[in-house]
């Protein structure tokens, strides 16, 4: 009995434990569930955006010094100074700009003329009429000094009929009346000229501005040598105070100045040499001073020393508001760069670098490094890099975002294993290690005993990437945009690799007409001739040189709109077209296959295009070797090497290959 109960309880123990058990497994089945739901559901639905390209100016602090060419004007002699000008007046050559006169005592030079002006007149009959009374003469001239009429003064002072002894006998003029009245008005003359000394007049000696404002400190700014304007000599204890002008003024006193406003430059001068170490002479330049217009100019000069700069700016107009002060407080732009603005929100630390995530396929991102420029409260600028995006950090160089990338705004939202392996830390080794073994592998499937020739497609990848697969032992890399192949090819280094015919280009994308100067005679081989006009330009080139360029043809295999190439069935035709251009060398055919997975598809068509190539071949046309049956790529190469491809054009599986975490 007791057993019996005994039994019934731990059955009845084992039967909960099981249901315990089994609601903790469908718990924890569940669980997983949910979690991998959320977990896809945040990585799948982040946000992305495309950074936008923009201009990014850099300003430095400067002090900022006016150089003229200018003439400043002085008093001759204590007296009373006219003015005919205003300030900043524009005047021409030769413009009476200021009268002085010294005052002097010339009262017996005025009674001789009286004399001579009455015998004149007594000569020619007429009787000398009575002039105005001293007193009133002396009146006049009080009263004008008074008013500060100094035009009327100078009339006043200088008329030659203003004398004090008008009532003259003929005993006083009779030594004048002997004399013949071409004598007199010889006299006349004489008398009116040395009168007239004691007035100068001031007349501009080049076409310019006239300004009132002298500092003192003309002969220091001198433009008879540029190379003077040095940070130690511009920065010199100069008493810059401006000197007013006076309408009474003493032998020395400033009058005014002329400025020559079309020969007219700034010294501006930088506190560190660093800043400016990418500018060059030639560059334009803006310079910004606080409650005037920007100032644009170009750069004439760059006076540097160890630790300081100067950079001398050509201006190519008149600023009116500048000119009256000899220096001035502002900004200089020295580095004017088209960058990338991204949110901040984008960037993320990784591997000790700050970068962003970049979306390759939905659901999958890579990181990419950036350069920081600037930042402002909500984003931060990036350098573009050069012209296959490539920038420095330190002494590496790195692959950064592009104006089409979309970046994650949340990249901490983003799970591990979303997140593609770094293309840094790939072994280019291995990779090729991995390639060689393949094509290995796909010459054994192979009914055909044909060596494969490598065309490591390095298009929109770093020159560096380039020089170490070279190092590795890859000659041939294929580029297809011109502008890239060309930049690439001046590299000091890869220029002289391919001088000693250790690197070779291969032109594999569609080469417009007016862009064949730049590489018919640069590259191995042009792979990618698909029309008459292309090839009647290229054998125009060539023939002008005395050269010859290889060539292959392409052909659209598989009939897409979206690639080039001419025809199949117009092979035979086009080649025989291109027996009439003399400098162009046909070697072989090319073709890009369809991107599909449909492996019988690709067979058939690359099966077609050695046919194709096996049946030209046999024609044994002039000018015309079938030495290369271009075709297979980074997905496709191993079925177009067991199809007859001996030339083979990879850059994925050995530039930009990323395994999964």
């Amino acid at each position: 009995m007791n057993n019996n109960l005994k039994k019934n309880k731990n059955s009845k123990k084992n039967k909960f434990l099981r249901r315990r058990l089994f609601a903790l497994l469908i718990f924890l089945l569940l669980l997983m569930f949910f979690t991998n739901l959320i977990r896809a559901n945040r990585v799948n639905n982040y946000k992305t955006i495309f950074p936008t390209l923009t201009t990014y100016e850099k300003d430095i602090d400067t002090k900022i010094y006016n150089l003229f060419e200018e003439k400043a004007y002085f008093a001759k002699g204590d007296g009373i100074a006219v003015f005919h000008t205003s300030e900043g007046q524009k005047v021409p050559l030769g413009y009476e700009v200021a009268n002085l006169n010294l005052m002097e005592d010339v009262s017996s030079l005025k009674d001789e003329l009286n004399k001579v002006n009455s015998a004149i007149k007594i000569k020619n009959g007429i009787e000398p009429h009575e002039k105005e009374n001293p007193k009133s003469f002396t009146k006049n001239i009080q009263d004008s000094i008074k008013n500060e009429d100094y035009q009327n003064l100078y009339f006043d002072i200088n008329s030659p009929d203003n004398d004090f002894n008008p009532n003259l006998n003929e005993s006083e003029l009779k030594e004048y009346l002997e004399m013949s009245k071409e004598n007199l008005l010889n006299k006349k003359s004489d008398l009116e000229n040395k009168i007239s000394k004691y007035n100068y007049s001031y007349l501009a000696e080049f076409s310019g501005i006239v300004s009132y404002k002298i500092d003192g400190n003309e002969k220091h700014f001198k433009l008879d040598n540029l190379d003077k304007f040095t940070y130690k000599y511009l920065n010199k204890n100069y008493d810059f105070k401006n000197i007013e002008m006076e309408t009474q003024v003493k032998k020395g006193d400033p009058l005014f100045k002329i400025i020559n406003n079309l020969n007219w430059k700034l010294a501006c001068t930088i506190i560190d040499v660093s800043q400016i170490s990418n500018y060059n002479i030639g560059d334009s330049v803006k310079i910004q001073i606080p409650d005037m217009q920007d100032i644009y100019g170009r750069v004439e000069r760059i006076n540097k020393d160890s630790n300081h700069a100067v950079i001398i700016v050509n201006l190519d107009r008149y600023f009116e508001n500048m000119y009256s002060n000899r220096i001035h407080e502002g900004k200089i732009i020295v580095n004017k760069t088209k960058v990338f603005e991204i949110p901040k929100s984008t960037l993320i630390e990784r591997n000790n670098l700050i970068g962003v995530y970049v979306e390759e396929i939905k659901g999958l991102v890579k990181f990419v490094p950036v350069d920081i420029i600037s930042e402002s409260n909500e984003s931060v600028f990036i350098n573009k890099g050069n012209k296959q995006s490539v920038i420095n950090i330190g002494e590496k160089s790195y692959q950064t975002v592009t104006v089409n990338d979309a970046l994650v705004i949340n990249p901490k939202t983003v799970d591990e294993s979303r997140i593609l392996n770094w293309g840094d830390i790939l072994d280019l080794n291995d990779n090729l290690k991995k390639l060689y073994e393949d094509i290995e592998i796909a010459k054994e499937n192979s009914n055909f005993n044909r060596n494969i020739n490598l065309v490591a497609v390095s298009k929109t990848h770093p020159v560096d990437m380039i020089k170490d697969f070279n190092e590795l032992g890859v000659v041939d890399f294929g580029e297809n945009k011109v502008q890239e192949l060309v930049s690439k090819m001046e590299d000091n280094e890869i220029e002289e690799k391919i001088k000693n015919n250790k690197i070779n280009f291969h032109l594999i994308g569609n080469l417009q007409t007016n862009k064949v100067k730049y590489i018919y005679n640069k590259v191995k081989l042009i792979q990618s001739l698909d029309r008459v006009k292309l090839a009647k330009e290229i054998n125009k080139r060539a023939k002008k040189d005395g050269t010859h360029v290889d060539v292959l043809v392409q052909i659209n295999i598989g009939e897409e709109d979206s690639k080039s190439g001419i025809r199949y069935e117009e092979t035979e035709k086009f080649i025989y077209e291109l027996l009439e251009y003399e400098n162009i060398n046909v070697k072989g055919l090319m073709a890009i296959a369809p991107n599909t997975e449909d492996e019988l598809l690709l067979r058939k068509l690359f099966e077609k295009m050695d046919i194709m190539f096996e049946n030209i071949s046999d024609k044994h046309y002039e000018g015309v070797e079938m030495k290369y049956l271009s075709m297979g790529m980074s997905h496709d190469f191993k079925l177009a090497i067991e199809e007859g491809s001996n030339m083979i054009r990879v850059g994925s599986k050995l530039f930009g290959n990323r395994n999964y975490n």
